[in-house]
């Protein structure tokens, strides 16, 4: 589910893994895009992550206003290759409080060491969260990488991908979904949702304009960074076909508390069918 290697030269940013957006935060899995990073591609295969792979370490740092330290940690690495790093943006990060005064003001940037030398890369790094969707075509938009769970009448389950790739990513679409066969629901795969406060209480599915009862919403405890978020799907939705979903979160940042409230802040939008 994580971003596809780019080829060829490109400026050097880091986005949201699942969304593509520029705003990053606290836990979540980053790509990391420029060039002259390993000198081959190389994924982990271990549980902790390693903090370097092919050569490559990347660390997260942040200063204040005077371009002093204030938080500075190794970042898990999921993959390297030439031009693409995907990470993760430390957990515990800890941001400078949000006073409004000069204590607030931060900036953050990615340092990456390669065979080549160290680079240091500009993140757009923020208090609140930065949720992301992630999508079957691995673009952060289109339809969504989700699975489609369903109690049947008789005690037996099914589970089926919402979209069909024939051609592999870059083709996928979305497959009709009956929602009036059985209880039916949706499992979503997020990144930047689960680490903060007063999670999952402020999270907020939305089906268009429908809001989704939402049944579990956490960390994946498969996956470093992912989040999961399972939701119903009521047979009342039979017949809206191709849906628009979002993902909204309220409350405050766990490190800094109630003093660092966000409200609505939404992720990227997925798509299912419902037939």
């Amino acid at each position: 589910m994580l971003a596809m290697p780019v080829a060829g030269a490109q400026t050097a940013q880091v986005l949201s893994a699942a969304s593509g957006a520029a705003t990053v935060s606290a836990g979540s899995i980053v790509s990391i895009y420029g060039n002259s990073f390993a000198n081959a591609a190389d994924s982990a295969t271990t549980i902790p992550l390693p903090l370097q792979l092919g050569g490559v370490s990347a660390r997260f740092v942040e200063t204040n206003i005077l371009d002093m330290p204030a938080f500075i940690e190794p970042m898990p690495l999921f993959y390297v290759s030439p031009t693409q790093i995907n990470a993760q943006i430390p957990a515990d990060t800890i941001f400078l409080p949000c006073d409004m005064g000069s204590g607030s003001v931060f900036y953050t940037f990615i340092e990456v060491k390669t065979p080549a030398g160290t680079q240091s890369i500009p993140a757009n790094t923020t208090v609140a969260p930065a949720p992301g969707l992630f999508t079957a075509n691995e673009t952060g938009t289109g339809v969504a990488a989700a699975q489609f769970v369903t109690n049947l009448p008789d005690g037996t389950q099914t589970m089926t991908d919402v979209a069909e790739c024939p051609g592999g990513v870059g083709t996928c679409v979305p497959l009709a979904l009956n929602v009036t066969a059985g209880t039916s629901a949706l499992v979503l795969w997020g990144t930047g949702i689960s680490e903060y406060a007063n999670f999952p209480a402020g999270l907020t599915v939305m089906a268009g304009s429908h809001p989704l009862e939402v049944f579990y919403a956490g960390a994946s405890p498969q996956f470093v960074g992912l989040d999961q978020i399972n939701a119903w799907l009521p047979a009342s939705l039979a017949g809206s076909g191709v849906l628009s979903l979002s993902v909204m979160l309220s409350g405050y940042s766990s490190q800094l508390g109630p003093d660092c409230s966000f409200q609505g802040v939404t992720s990227n939008t997925v798509t299912i069918d419902i037939q």
